[in-house]
C-alpha cells in the first residue's frame, strides 16, 4: 500500500512542478550525439520530422502536432502572408499531400530542409533548443514555389 501511495505522490509532485515525461515518439536518442547535428545526420533528422508531420496530417491528429512546433513558429507564404503553427497545421490537414524531403543541411543546432508536395516547395527550419532531449521542433517555414 505504501509504495503505491508513494508513487502517486511522486507523480503528482512531478506534474505540479511542470515536468511532463518525454513522449518517446518525439524523441530518438540516436538522432545525434553532439549539441549540433552533422551534415550526415541532417537528412535523417529532416526525414524523421517530416514523417511524423505526414503521419499526423494523414491521420488527422491535429492535437499531436503541437509537439512538432516551437511556440514562436512562423510560416511565410509566397504572397507574404504570415501564420502561426495552428493555421499552418490547418492548411496542412486541408491539403494532405505526402510531403517529401528534397534537400537538407545542418546549421549549428538547426536542420534546414526543403519539402516538396503537390507542385509546391517549402523550406522548413527545425531546431533543437534542448539538445539533451533530442527533440527537433519547427521554428520557421516559408513557401518557395507556390
Amino acid at each position: 500500500m505504501r509504495p503505491i501511495l508513494l508513487l502517486l505522490l511522486v507523480s503528482l509532485a512531478a506534474t505540479s512542478l511542470g515536468y511532463i515525461p518525454v513522449d518517446p515518439e518525439y524523441t530518438n536518442p540516436d538522432q545525434f550525439t553532439d549539441i549540433y547535428p552533422t551534415t550526415d545526420q541532417a537528412w535523417r533528422i529532416a526525414e524523421e520530422w517530416q514523417a511524423m508531420f505526414n503521419k499526423f496530417v494523414l491521420d488527422g491528429q491535429e492535437s499531436r502536432m503541437r509537439g512538432l512546433f516551437t511556440k514562436d513558429f512562423v510560416y511565410e507564404a509566397c504572397d507574404g502572408t504570415r501564420m502561426g503553427w495552428v493555421d499552418y497545421v490547418e492548411v496542412g490537414i486541408g491539403a494532405p499531400y505526402p510531403r517529401t524531403v528534397y534537400a537538407a543541411r545542418a546549421d549549428k543546432n538547426h536542420v534546414i530542409f526543403k519539402v516538396k508536395f503537390d507542385n509546391r516547395l517549402q523550406e522548413i527550419m527545425i531546431t533543437s533548443k534542448y539538445p539533451d532531449t533530442h527533440i527537433f521542433k519547427a521554428e520557421k517555414a516559408q513557401g518557395l514555389i507556390c
